[in-house]
């Protein structure tokens, strides 16, 4: 079992479009159409120890994961972003399970989840990264204005990258407003063996949410001013 990271990074398309403007001003702010429930997930591979090679954990989870010649498939919909593969692992082999409906390695593979996250009351939002292996990342932007300009204003970025045995929990609270669309990523790796991810989040009223059904949305139509 290799010792791994969490981090949550932006995504290409969603997250990564460079413009030279104030982001303070109207121009960044861009206008979203009807969205869809759930993330927009991306399947990736993750071939060890090749890409460990290539650099660190920190580095693959945050600009090394979602390159083309890596890229598996993609679905819509999802709103359960945890899985548990813990039994009948293939000690020197590609084992393979279900997640996301999706039949794949789950031994050695790599999904970004994309979207934004919608509150239904105002107030702190608590996200946690319990288990996980080998490594999560969740990044959270407070605002749309990266979307349509270079600029980030206000992100917070959570990463855990441990292996299953080891249950520290990382956790960080974000004021968030009801009915505002939140940009989201949830990144997660497995390098060999056992796939874990544990992410869940505290609603200002005090519940736990081990899924985003009701919060996850993806808005296919962004439309900038620029």
């Amino acid at each position: 079992m290799q010792f791994k990271s969490l981090l949550l990074t932006a995504t290409v398309g969603l997250f990564c479009k460079t413009v030279s403007a104030d982001s303070q001003t109207g121009i960044c702010t861009p206008t979203l159409g009807t969205p869809v429930n759930g993330f927009h997930a991306k399947f990736f591979k993750y071939i060890y120890p090749d890409y460990a090679r290539e650099g660190s954990d920190e580095d693959y989870i945050t600009t090394n994961y979602n390159r083309d010649d890596r890229f598996i498939t993609e679905k819509d919909g999802i709103t359960d972003v945890n899985f548990y593969h813990f039994y009948n692992i293939k000690p020197n082999g590609p084992t393979y399970g279900i997640v996301n409906g999706l039949n794949i390695t789950t031994s050695n593979f790599t999904v970004e989840y994309s979207g934004w996250f919608v509150p239904t009351e105002t107030g702190d939002h608590t996200f946690k990264i319990g288990q996980t292996d080998d490594g999560t990342s969740i990044e959270i932007y407070e605002d749309n204005y990266s979307l349509c300009c270079g600029t980030i204003v206000h992100r917070t970025l959570i990463q855990n990258l441990q292996i299953y045995d080891n249950e520290y929990v990382k956790e960080q609270s974000i004021y968030m407003e009801a009915g505002v669309p939140y940009p989201m990523k949830i990144v997660y790796f497995n390098k060999d063996a056992v796939a874990i991810q544990t992410v869940s989040f505290v609603d200002p009223s005090g519940n736990t949410h081990d899924n985003f059904e009701g919060y996850a949305k993806y808005y296919n139509d962004v439309k900038c001013k620029i």
